[in-house]
């Protein structure tokens, strides 16, 4: 009879194979560069959320990662339609590498966004708007090697935004003294409510 130590170990270890549980240090870059680029807008915003790591956002996350295909869901989808999301892959030796690519290339997008008129002009601009969007208050990442994509060792990574944003015709923010617009109770940090 195998001991329940063993067993418990075994389904961790299967657990994490099969792609569930973003590990700890990739959670902190995405937070850090998340709450980074919230708080460094200009002009400030008054309204922008801090972000929190939701785990039911990681799962779905992971769901659409697992599946190695480089393309949104429809916009009403009934599982994926309340969240916005992100997708980068790359093929850098290192995951860590990889992260960081999609993370800036995401953020780089800045460049073509106009907070005056909410337009972006140029390119599109909806993994940076997704990154920033003030409403927004949950994120979850998953991580696949999907070497479909890209060739040999190519990383993918999935983002998944809740509430979603990008809705045309709304700003990312509102303009404002940093966190004026803060619910009652509300504490401000780094620029954002928490």
């Amino acid at each position: 009879m195998q001991s329940p130590g063993l067993s418990i170990h075994a389904f961790l270890l299967l657990f994490n194979t099969m792609g569930f549980g973003l590990e700890q240090e990739y959670i902190d870059i995405i937070m850090e560069y998340h709450s980074l680029a919230r708080s460094s807008m200009y002009p400030f915003a008054a309204n922008m959320k801090a972000l929190v790591y939701d785990t039911e956002a990681e799962r779905l996350a992971q769901e659409w990662a697992n599946m190695c295909q480089f393309h949104h869901p429809p916009w009403d989808d009934p599982v994926y339609g309340p969240y916005g999301q992100n997708l980068a892959y790359s093929s850098p030796r290192d995951v860590v590498d990889s992260l960081h690519i999609g993370l800036i290339s995401w953020y780089e997008e800045k460049i073509y966004y106009r907070i005056e008129d909410d337009y972006c002009a140029k390119s599109p601009c909806t993994h940076y708007t997704a990154m920033i969007w003030a409403n927004t208050s949950k994120i979850g990442c998953a991580y696949n090697r999907c070497d479909n994509l890209g060739g040999k060792n190519t990383h993918y990574w999935v983002c998944q935004y809740w509430p979603k944003g990008n809705y045309i015709g709304d700003k990312i923010y509102e303009v404002g003294r940093a966190c004026s617009k803060c619910r009652p109770g509300q504490k401000c940090k780094n620029r954002q409510c928490v």
